[in-house]
């Protein structure tokens, strides 16, 4: 093999080098914005917390919700009663 097509291949071997070093450059920076998001999710305490919370409230809204219901059927029974 001659010195000229060594020096190429060297040269060809440098560039896919740079570029796979570039490429794992992108990959690193990608893995760190993930983990930056993935820390600023809710653990599986605080998530279970919100639900149990959701129930709370579905249920406050449920049982005013009969009571709204009941006082509009009183009010249309003494609507018509009078």
């Amino acid at each position: 093999m001659a010195k000229d097509e060594k020096e190429g291949e060297i040269r060809h071997l440098s560039v896919l080098v740079e570029h796979v070093i570039s490429q794992n450059d992108a990959v690193l920076e990608a893995v760190g914005d993930i983990q930056g998001k993935v820390k600023n999710l809710p653990t599986r305490e605080e998530f279970n917390e919100l639900k149990d919370d959701v129930k709370i409230v579905k249920a406050a809204v449920t049982d005013l919700s009969h009571q709204v219901n009941k006082h509009e059927k009183r009010l249309t029974h003494l609507v018509s009663a009078a």
